[in-house]
């Protein structure tokens, strides 16, 4: 018993499953029937075929079975490659790459891509779709570009509202406690002090006013690398593959 290999392509339906089955004697309604662990949803990859034997007669005791298994292979309708397949740029800067589709298992039809960038600063595009056919691969363009700043470096402010709150404290103090002359000499040093701290909080109020940060200067977007993601999809299944773009300041 011989389960027989089988290609198809991914997102397609699992073909017919077939084998051959030899040595059975005339009158024994011994069969096969044939399973494999692969769905219509499997990746690419290989995936067993498995006979086992059908014998509703009870004859498999009379025989020695040999049950050979076959593989059923599932192929991408796509292949993506990229050239080339890294870019180094600098902030503000762009670049391409071009990236071939070819047709896997002889899939003919249209492949729809797609690209994502991890980060905002770096953004990509790439045009779509693309058609191939049996064994023609067809080409698309990814463009990268860097963003030339990437938001803002900033310094507090300092908040008024604090030394506002110092101008009652220091108009208390200016009024004169005068029960006798040696208390007025006493609270003159109090009263200079007072018209030192309404000073400072005036100054400080006016200067201090509208709180929040004060945006000093655009950065530059951080230095390293990316990985840009590129998906094609057709006949219902994806292929990823990925652009490394270095970013230099």
């Amino acid at each position: 018993m011989v389960a027989n290999s089988l290609s198809s392509l991914v997102g397609s339906s699992i073909p017919t499953l077939t084998g051959t089955l030899t040595g059975v004697v005339n009158g024994d309604a011994i069969t096969a029937t044939y399973a494999t662990t692969a769905t219509g949803t499997s990746p690419a990859g290989a995936y067993p075929i498995t006979a086992t034997l059908v014998d509703p007669g009870s004859k498999l005791g009379n025989y020695t079975v040999t049950n050979t298994a076959g593989t059923l292979t599932l192929v991408a309708p796509e292949g993506l490659s990229l050239s080339p397949a890294s870019l180094s740029l600098a902030a503000g800067g762009s670049g391409t790459s071009t990236l071939t589709v070819a047709p896997g298992g002889g899939f003919t039809g249209g492949v729809t891509l797609t690209c994502l960038s991890p980060v905002a600063y770096v953004t990509c595009t790439v045009t779509s779709p693309v058609t191939i056919s049996g064994t023609t691969s067809g080409t698309a363009t990814v463009s990268i570009s860097v963003a030339a700043t990437y938001g803002m470096l900033s310094a507090p402010r300092r908040d008024g509202t604090t030394f506002a709150l110092l101008l009652p404290f220091g108009a208390l103090l200016l009024v004169p406690v005068v029960r006798r002359r040696k208390t007025l000499l006493k609270h003159k040093g109090l009263q200079l002090l007072a018209l030192l701290v309404m000073a400072a909080g005036m100054s400080l109020a006016v200067t201090g006013c509208g709180g929040g940060s004060a945006s000093v200067a655009p950065s530059l977007p951080p230095a390293g690398s990316q990985s840009v993601t590129i998906t094609a999809t057709a006949n219902g299944a994806a292929t990823t593959t990925v652009l490394t773009v270095s970013v230099t300041n």
